[in-house]
Parts: structure tokens; sequence; C-alpha cells
């Protein structure tokens, strides 16, 4: 019978910081390992919420104790019964180390001292830069209280958790010695003979403390809070600069608390405030204690458990672990630190079972006993081992940057502090600080205030870089290390049971296991959340990682609502990268996103010049290849519905499947047609309604039919073309823009349980399929890195998702193959690096006996390069998960419907469960309705991702969608961690035919040239030639930006944050001479500016015109200007947007206002490349008021009964010539002109 377990059974103790890491490990091993303990009282203080509300003390045990990941055991072990012994056992006393009597009515108080055994302290402030004051009240005084109240139960026992780092800055070997009281580290270095007095260096600091306080409240400081509350806001509201005020004085007062903290620390030889108040509060311990059986903790470094309660449970970030983090982000190209110093970690769980052992030796044998918990004296990590460890997991499993591509990280150098500091400053803050004082010389220029704001963001980031490496500088050049020979004859003198159920050997710790794959995917997993989706980062996060400490992608996701958004994304990011490719007779044919972008848009374009329009429904029936891929995209370009169709589909399917959706063609292989062609005249082929198979040559087939067929190995054009090459081809015309696309717009129609089910066509929207694909990419994330080999048919939905989108979204390789052998699989896998599959059950199965028999002859082929193997479609059968697992692989089962687009649920990275179809993807809801005692019940799911309905069938679209959610019709369950289990699959599983379709923005329709004016884009169909039009100038009237704001963001594309600003810097004086050109002429400046742009190419900036919309266009337009386009629409009046930018840069701002007409410059090209040279003069000046008359006397416009918006005196012309004139934030020039003619001044602000 264990020692420890009988000591424990029928005891009372009273835990203080029971709400920390350490306390929950210590209470959960307790409950679970001697559940026979009498009664566990945890002193827990009440927390105001968010809201205003109070948690009680009550509260916050239930909620943030007792449903802790740290007792899912014990919740599993007990189920139901779990909260009855919970309260039977754990009762909440709500007090306050700070206060006297912690906080409790004397009552109380007594009562607790009468009762209590064991009095156990966890409670702390554990942050090195504390304010003095609130340090000493927790970590001195607290622990002061708490002897106190041990002293005053009689016969109990303390046992208090303090820090192995007490001994500050001495060095060598610390022993396992108690404290000497009155005594300094200083004393014990010969640094400092001065006398340490506890109670009155306890006194002292009090005193200074509230000296601090008294002085933020001081009229000098008072008057300076107020100056600096005045330069943000000259004319405040008494209350706002009362808070102003109040927000600076906390601030200054939190600063000097942590000033003084950290210089008394120093003095008297600790580091900073933490480890100089823990040291007191040992010494009063030791001092005062008398005759109390005592034992002190000192644990090192304290992080994710080794075993229990799970491997790798931690919670918040400890001392290693902001390191950690900040590494993965790329965020740490360096560390100042001794590289072969011992980084002394310790597990949690080793912590909680010496602090058991000790308490239990302690009470048997009285005295005070001081124990090390640390690995440095018997198993040691170097600095340089535990950052290499960090380094090789995340090279192999990298975060990701918002541009969904891996983040790079560096090797350290371990520099020392001094060389950091300077290296940081001579590349960082002496430049930021020249660029900043610079800009401050241009006070008047406003365009420059952006700029300047975000470089104070960057300034603070670094600043506080550099705070933290010397904070963290005294832990990294440690030369000590702490004696354990204590501890070690503690856990040895155990007996056998107790050395197993209170494990404290330090020596079974693999450092590189513990730290690849238990303390990292548990920070991870617990901490980090990246199996969740990332919450919106703020602006200094977003710099900060923008940084050159970042290296991460330098422009922000582009906002994905379609797939046609996917398409350009891609594209746009990775380029000349090789998106699909597939092995044939000839040799490989290799397409790059640039490649698929391209033909997508050419083909796309084609099929509408066909007489395709938007809302067509396109049949898709070929067998995978990458022409498949690219022919979905070029659909989505064309805004057709894709309807795609299983290849092993009979002809007679096919052509039901055509007629029941209505087909307007039917795009196919020469294999295919010669099928559908061959059935159509054996009578196979439907009667009208529904089109009859056309003839080769793509002309609608006899009788009277007008389905089009068209050929998919011959990029899409009808049956009777001349054959094109192979290879990816390059057309020299511009295509025109895609065809319109909402997100709501349908994008597919896929077909469940066979083709034959016509009542089940499942129409699924761009919103349908980007919601699932952007969940699935939270919780299985695939690389740019990555190579997919598919499998599945490309018309089932899962390998639409799973297989295409979200490597097409990733910027991975897809490899396809019409091999169906194992071996030749495998093979294929070998050459092409393939490491991530989708499959469905069967398929694993062929696959299995081959990649064995590869990983036994070749460990570091195939097998060990497989990073992701997910099943879909069918059950994935024990036996074969832990086949898998076996040669080190793991399947990563998920659960889906066509209807949800299709996945529901998958097991995540790390953590997947056999037999689970593992856990909901985020912004899914799944739920389980009217379960059974067993916890069965029909699986409901509800989510962005659910289908819009069934096509043309009303009745079932009915019977599925119901109150908001998908009524499934399988049966399962869902475990406590939320993992759901199928129980009987009655419904429609995932795996069924599917396919997407989608098309971009549309731009107005292309008018011929008018005058000396640019491009113009006319939207067809207006109906309103000859009513009143409103004439908008753009730059400065609807949008608070300029030419040079659009010049910069296509000149620094793809720039690092400090290049960019490098940039920025060099040019200003340029944008200094442009402004002094522009007061002289505007044409002569928009003439002299354009010529910067000679050498750009014209499809790279028009594929960026959309983000530089969203990025500088959008933030930037005036709300009013907004409300007055839309006016003007609603009372059908024209709105023509006139400038002299260029059309690519505002046709997204055309589209966005639906503007009637688009008058801008275009600038010619040669090869594809700018000249820098415009199509016609400058818009500008005079020129503004000649292109308006124009305009209206073509169409035979009132120009009385007109309007002209403008900011600017070079627009004054145009504002004369138009009966109703409006300046817009006008400066002096015009605001004088407006008065004199009467016009409307309007003055605007952002949206």
């Amino acid at each position: 019978m264990s020692e420890i377990v009988t000591y424990l059974r029928g005891k009372t103790l009273l835990i203080t910081g029971a709400t920390g890491f350490l306390a929950k490990a210590v209470v959960e091993k307790i409950l679970r390992c001697a559940p026979e303990v009498g009664r566990i009282y945890l002193v827990v203080r009440a927390r105001r919420r968010k809201d205003g509300t109070t948690l009680t003390a009550r509260e916050r045990v239930e909620e943030e104790i007792l449903q802790s990941a740290a007792f899912a055991r014990l919740r599993e072990t007990h189920g139901d019964r779990f909260t009855d012994i919970m309260r039977a056992k754990v009762h909440a006393v709500e007090g306050d180390l700070t206060l006297d009597h912690l906080g409790l009515e004397p009552d109380l108080y007594r009562r607790l001292a009468a009762e209590v055994d064991v009095v156990l302290t966890c409670a702390a402030s554990v942050t090195f830069d504390e304010e003095i004051d609130a340090a000493l009240q927790l970590n001195t005084l607290g622990a002061r209280r708490m002897l106190e109240f041990a002293k005053s139960c009689g016969d109990a026992t303390l046992v208090h958790v303090s820090t192995a780092y007490v001994n500050g800055q001495t060095k060598g070997r610390i022993p396992e010695a108690p404290p000497r009281p009155d005594w300094s580290m200083a004393q014990e270095m010969g640094r400092n003979n001065a006398p340490f007095d506890l109670e009155r260096e306890i006194r002292d600091i009090l005193a200074r403390a509230d000296e601090i306080h008294d002085e933020s409240r001081s009229p000098e400081q008072q008057d300076r809070f107020r100056k600096m509350a005045l330069q943000q806001n000259p004319n405040p509201t008494q209350r706002w600069l009362d808070a102003q005020m109040e927000t600076f004085r906390k601030r200054w007062l939190k600063e000097r608390l942590i000033e003084e903290g950290m210089r008394r620390g120093q003095q008297w030889g600790w580091h900073d405030s933490y480890t100089l108040t823990k040291a007191m509060g040992e010494q009063l311990i030791v001092k005062h204690r008398g005759d109390l059986p005592t034992a002190i903790i000192r644990p090192s470094i304290v992080e994710s458990a080794l075993v229990e309660p799970e491997p790798g449970w931690i919670e918040g970030l400890k001392v290693a672990d902001p390191l950690i983090d900040a590494v993965s982000k790329g965020r740490l190209p360096d560390f100042p630190g001794q590289k072969d110093m011992i980084v002394d970690i310790i597990p949690v769980d080793i912590v909680a079972n010496t602090t058991l052992a000790a308490m239990a030796r302690t009470a048997r044998e009285g005295g005070i006993g001081v124990y090390h918990v640390s690995t440095g004296d018997r198993n040691p990590v170097l600095f340089h081992q535990a950052f290499e460890h960090s380094y090789e997991y995340f090279q192999k499993y990298p975060r990701l940057n918002r541009n969904n591509e891996p983040i790079p990280i560096q090797r350290w150098t371990y520099p020392t502090l001094g060389q950091f500091r300077r290296r940081y400053n001579l590349r960082y803050v002496y430049p930021l600080n020249a660029a900043l004082w610079t800009l401050n010389r241009f006070t008047r220029i406003t365009l420059l205030n952006n700029l300047k704001r975000r470089i104070a963001v960057m300034q603070s980031a670094i600043s506080r870089m550099l705070y933290y490496a010397a904070i963290y500088s005294p832990y990294t050049s440690l030369e000590c290390t702490f004696e354990t020979d204590r501890t070690v004859k503690l856990h040895e003198s155990l007996d056998p049971e107790d050395r197993l159920l209170f494990d404290g050997d330090v020596s079974r710790i693999h450092w590189k296991t513990y730290f690849q794959e238990i303390h990292i995917p548990g920070l991870k997993r617990h901490v980090l959340k990246t199996d969740e989706p990332k919450p919106a980062v703020t602006e200094e996060e977003e710099v900060a990682e923008r940084s050159g400490f970042a290296q991460a992608g330098e422009d922000a996701l582009p906002h994905l609502d379609t797939l046609t958004d996917i398409l350009a994304k891609s594209a746009d990011m990775y380029g000349d990268k090789t998106a699909l490719q597939m092995q044939r007779d000839d040799g490989w044919i290799r397409y790059s996103y640039k490649d698929v972008f391209a033909l997508a848009g050419h083909i796309g374009w084609q099929w509408r010049s066909s007489g395709l329009h938007p809302g067509d429904r396109v049949l898709l029936f070929s067998e995978n290849r990458p022409e498949w891929g690219i022919a979905c995209f070029a659909g989505m370009v064309a805004g057709a519905v894709l309807v795609p169709v299983d290849r092993r589909s009979t002809p007679q399917e096919v052509w039901r499947i055509a007629r029941f959706t209505e087909s307007r063609a039917i795009l196919c292989t020469e294999g295919g047609h010669a099928l559908l062609t061959a059935s159509a005249e054996a009578g196979g082929a439907p009667s009208q309604p529904g089109g009859a198979p056309s003839q080769p040559g793509g002309e609608p087939a006899e009788p009277g039919g007008d389905v089009m067929f068209w050929n998919i190995e011959n990029h899409g054009l009808p049956f009777d073309a001349p054959q094109r090459p192979a290879t990816p081809v390059t057309l020299n015309e511009e295509p025109p823009p895609w065809a319109p696309v909402e997100p709501d717009s349908p994008a597919a129609i896929m077909f469940t349980r066979g083709m034959a089910a016509e009542s089940h066509g499942v129409v699924l929207t761009h919103r349908n399929f980007v919601s699932n694909l952007l969940s699935l990419a939270e919780i299985l994330r695939a690389y740019r890195t990555d190579h997919f080999l598919s499998l599945l048919p490309m018309s089932q939905a899962l390998e639409f998702t799973g297989g295409f989108l979200m490597p097409f979204y990733a910027g991975a390789t897809i490899t396809y193959t019409t091999s169906v052998r194992p071996r030749s699989l495998v093979g294929l896998m070998d050459e092409t690096g393939v490491n991530c599959l989708i499959a469905a059950p069967r398929l694993f199965g062929l696959l299995h006996g081959s990649l064995r028999q590869t990983a036994e002859k070749n460990g570091e082929g195939v097998v060990s390069r497989m990073r992701l193997l997910v099943s879909g479609g069918g059950t994935l059968e024990s036996d074969l998960y832990h086949a898998y697992r076996e040669i080190g692989l793991t399947i990563h089962e998920g659960y889906g419907l066509t209807e949800a687009a299709p996945v529901v649920t998958v097991n995540p990275m790390d953590r997947s469960k056999p037999s689970s179809v593992g856990v909901a993807l985020p912004a899914v809801d799944v739920e389980i309705q009217a379960p059974d005692t067993d916890g069965n019940g029909e699986i409901i799911v509800r989510g962005n991702n659910v289908m819009q309905g069934y096509y043309r069938n009303p009745t079932a679209t009915e019977n599925r969608l119901r109150g908001g959610w998908l009524h499934t019709g399988d049966i399962g369950r869902i475990d406590r961690d939320g993992y759901l289990y199928i129980s009987e699959r009655l419904g429609q599983a995932t795996g069924s035919a599917g396919a997407v379709v989608s098309a971009g923005s549309a731009q107005g329709s292309p008018g011929g040239p008018e005058g000396a004016a640019g491009r113009r884009s006319g939207r067809a169909g207006s109906g309103r030639e000859h009513g009143a039009t409103a004439f908008f100038d753009v730059d400065g009237t609807i949008v608070d930006a300029t030419i040079v704001h659009y010049y910069a963001f296509y000149r620094t594309w793809g720039y690092s944050a400090p290049r960019r600003l490098l940039w920025t810097i060099g040019f200003l004086p340029k944008v200094l001479y442009y402004i002094v050109l522009d007061k002289i002429s505007r044409s002569r400046f928009i003439q002299s500016f354009y010529r910067q742009y000679r050498g750009f190419g014209r499809g790279e900036c028009v594929s960026r015109s959309e983000q530089l919309f969203e990025k500088v266009m959008r933030p930037r337009m005036f709300a009013g200007a907004v409300d007055r386009i839309r006016a003007h629409q609603q009372r059908g009046e024209r709105v023509v947007l006139v400038t002299g930018s260029l059309d690519f840069v505002m046709e997204p701002l055309a589209e966005y206002t639906k503007a009637d007409d688009l008058i801008a410059l275009s600038m010619k090209e040669e090869d594809g490349r700018l000249t820098g040279e415009t199509e016609g003069p400058p818009i500008g000046d005079e020129a503004k008021a000649r292109i308006v008359r124009d305009y209206a006397e073509r169409r035979g416009i009132d120009l009385a009964r007109c309007y002209a918006y403008a900011d600017s005196s070079s627009d004054e012309p145009m504002l004369r010539v138009a009966g109703h004139a409006v300046a817009v934030n006008p400066g002096g020039k015009l605001k004088k002109a407006a008065e004199a003619g009467g016009w409307e001044v309007v003055h605007w602000t952002h949206v």
C-alpha cells in the first residue's frame, strides 16, 4: 500500500494559488491517486468579469479548475458523478493572501485552523518585472500570512513552493539548504557588505512604494500628464481629459514601481523583484516557523507535463514558452545567452510528485527540508540543445504566416546582451529614430501621418524585444547548478509502489522527445491553439510580423469570398511554382499557378464568346487530370455552375443528369465524347427540355438541341477545332474581366446516392466551399512545400475540397495519375516526393502492403516523408488504423456529407483518436439531437458550409434543412473531448459527385476612346443616357489618397517592412519635388510622375489592383462620397468618375461604387510592359472640363442639370461647367472660389 496515499487518507488540506498551473497538477494528482483524502480547501479570490459582474470563488473553482484539461481523466473516470464527487471533496474559500487573516471572517479563520492538517502555498507573483509592492505583498508578506495560519492550526505541516532561483546571482553548485535570515546574496558573494535587515527592507519597500504612489498624484506630475493628454487632443472634454490623465498616471506608476523592484533586487544580489521577494518569503518562514514541520519546494523552470495528467498538458506561457512561440513565428532571429549554459527545465508532474512525497515525509519526520526539483544536476539540457530541438520541430511542422506559407526561422548565434543590443540599435533603432525625426519635419504633409504611426509601432515592438532580452538575460547566462541530492534520496527512499505512483526520476526525460513530441505539441494544443481559428491581430502584431524579425509574407492575405478569389490569390502568391502535373506517354505535363490562372481566364472568355452566360450549367465528365482543375476554374471565370459527373457513370446516367440540370454544355475527353454521341445516336440522349447532344464543332445537335460539346483535352475548344499543343499556351490578347459572381452564387450542383438520383442534386455556393476550405485549413494545414497525390475522383466533394482546393489554396503541388496499382502508386510517390494523401479506406488498404515493404527496405523513403494522411468516404477500420501506426503513420479520419461541402469533422494533427471521426471544424456546429442513454442520436450540422438546398426539389430541401440545421440522418455520439463517433450511417455520405465553379468581379464593358481621355468603361444598359449626371473627381474627393500612394503600393510590392521603410525615406525628396510641381501644373506633374511606371508589367499591375483597392483605397474612402454616389444612383442619375489616375488602378473602385463610366488614363505598353507614357494627354486642369463637356455633348446631357465634385483648385474648371458644383474638403484657393461661385462646400471623413 502506498505510504503517500495512506498519509493523505482523511487529511484536510488548504491550498493557495489553486487557479495556477502547479496547484492544479497537485490537486488533480491527489484526487485521482488518493481519492480517500478528506477535504481540500482552495483559497481563491473573487474576480470581476469584463461585463462588470463578479465571478465568485466557488464559480472560479468550478469553471477555471475543475473544468481544466488537467481534470479530463477524472471527468472520464467519474462520468456523471464527477460534479458531485468534486463538490464533496473540493471546497472554495474566498480569501486574499494580500490581506491580514487572508481576508477571512474570524470565525471561518478559526474553523479552518482547527480542521486543516496540511497548508500548501502555491500562490505567487511569477512575473520577473512585477511592481515591487505587488510582488512583496504576495511573495513575501503572503508567505508570512500563510505561515501564521499554519502555526495557528496546531498540528499542521507547511509545504511552501518557492523557486530554485532564490540563489540570485551566486554561481557554482547551489545546495539544498534553508536560507540564512537577514542575509543577502550580495553579502553571500562578498560583493556588498551592507547589512540586510529583512524586516527593515520590508518597511523600506512599502514606504518607497507609498512615496511613488504619492508622487504620481503630485501637482508636477499631474501637470505633466495634462500636457501629454493635450498633445493628443487640444480641445478635449473634461471627462476625456481626466480619463486620459489617469491612464498616463497609471502607466507612469507601473514603470516606476517596476524600476524600483529591479533596482532593489540587483542591489542585494538577486536578479529582479521576483527572486528578491521570493527569497525574502523563504527567510521569513525560516526565521519565524518555530518547530512547525516545514518543506520548501524549489522548482526550476516548470513546463508541461511529462506524463500526467496527460503528456504535454500546460496552461499559459511559462518561462521558456514566449521564446519558443516567438521563434516559431520568425520574430526572434537571435537571442542573447550562453549557448552551453544549462536551461533547467522541469515537467510539472515531477514537481507535483515531489511536493506530495516531501509533504508526507515532512509530516512524519518534522523539521525543515529544502528540495530542489530540477534537472540540471542529473539530466541537463543546454541552451543551444533546447533551441535546436525547437528549431528542428518547426522546420518539420512550421507555423504559417497570413499568406499561408511556412514561416522561415533562423538559427541563433547566442550573442552577449551587449552585442544583441548593438546589433538591433544599428539595424533598427537608429534608422527608425532618424526616419521619424525626418518625417516630423514635414508636419503639414498629411499623407506621411500613417507612415509615422507605423514607424512608432515598429519602435514599440523593437523596444519591447530589447526589454525582454534584458529581463531574460540573467536566466540565459547563469553559471550555477542546483544540487538535488536531498530530492534524489527522498524518491529513492520511497517504497516501490510510491516510486512508480509518484515518480520523481528526472533521468527518464529524453530531451529531444520531450521538446518535439510532448512539450511543443502540448503548447500548441493547450495554449497557442494553432488548431483553432486565428484571432484578429492588432496593428502592432501585424507590424511586428511584417518587420525584419518576422521573416513572413509581407502582405496580408486578400479577402476570400469566392473560389475565383482563391484562383487569383494563389496565382499571385505562387506564380511559377508547379500547381498541377501528370506524367503522360510523351513525358510530364506541368502547369504553374500562373498557367492555371491564364488558361482559366482565356478558356472562360472563350466559352462566354460561344454563348455561355453566367448561371448556365456546364457538365464536366472526365477522369482526374490537371485539365479538370483548369476547366473548373474556367467555368468559375465564365460565371457558370459546374455539374461534375463521375467518369465511371454510364452515358445514360450522364444524359439524365444533363437533362435534369438543363446543362448548356458538356466538357469531356475524346473518349467521353465518343461514348455520349454513340449513346445519343442509339437513342440514349434525352429529348427537350435540357438539350439534345451536340455534334462535333460545338453546334447544337439535331433535332433542335442546344447542348455544346467542348474538348477538355484541347483547352475547352469545340471538338472540331485544331489541336493546340499540350503544353500551356500563351495568348497575346488580354482577356476581358471575369463574369460577376457573389459569395452566395451557386458554384456547383453535386449529386449524392449516385448519378441516377436526380432528386438529390446538392446546390453548393461559393461561400459553402470557401468556408469549408478555410475551416479545414485551420485543423489540417497544407503548406507550400507539400505535394499531394490525387486518387479520389475529382467529381467527389471530398477530393474537390480537400484534394484540390486545399493544396491549391496553400501553394502545394498536385500530381495526377491513371494508375491504380499499389506498387506503381508508391513508386510515383517516391519519384515526386508526395507527402500528403487523401483517400478512401479501401485505397489505404490497397496501399498498406507496398508502403510497409518500402518502410522495411528503406526507412528514409516514402513512408518517412509522409506528413498527412486523411481518410473519408467510408468507415476506417481500427485494424487498418493501427496497421498504419505500426509503420509510423497516422491516418486522420474525418466525417462529412456532400451537403456540407463536405467536411464536418476531422481528427486534428497530433491529436488523432482511433475509431473517432474527429472534432468539428472551426465555424461548424455539430450537435446530437435527442440522444439516448448512451449519448447516441442524430447528427445535425450548422454553418456556412451547409448547402443552399437540393436542385429543383423543395420538398427534400425542407426535410433536410430544418430550423437552420442540416439533419444528416446519421447516428453518432460526442465524447467529453468533443470527438465524434459514428454509430450508424443512415444518411448520404461524403464521396458523392460534385464540383465547383465561380467567377470574379465584373468590370464595365470597355468603350472606345473619346477625345483626349484615356480608357473609359461604360456599364451597359444603364438606361440613363440623357438624364442628370454626377461627375466625381477621385483622388481627394472619393478617396483620401493620391497617385503617389498607388505608385508606392506597386513599387514596394513584396518588400519587407524595413526595406519598404528605407525606400519610403529615399523617396521623400522626390515627393517634395512632385508636391511643388503639382502646385505649378497638375498636367506636368501627372506626365512627369507616371514615367516611374516604365518597365512595370501591366498584367501584374492589373492583377494586384484589387489588393490595392482593399489595402489602400477602400480604408481611405470618404463616407460622404459613398453616400452621395448612392443618392444620385437612387434618383436614377448617372455617376461618372473622372480622374487623372491610371485605368487599372481605378477599375476596382468603379466597380465598387457601381459607376456608370470611368474616365481615366491608359498607359502605353510594349511587350506587356508599361512605357511610362500615357495614351493621351494628362487628365488635369482644363482637360477635365473639356472631357466633361465632350462627354455631355456626345450623350445629349444638359450640364446645367449635372453635378461636379472635386477637392483641388486644379479641378476648378470642371466644377464651373456643371450646374451644381460641390467643393470637397477645400483648401484656401478652392474655398474662395466656392464662396465666390456660391458652390456647396462639404467636409467628409473616412468611412
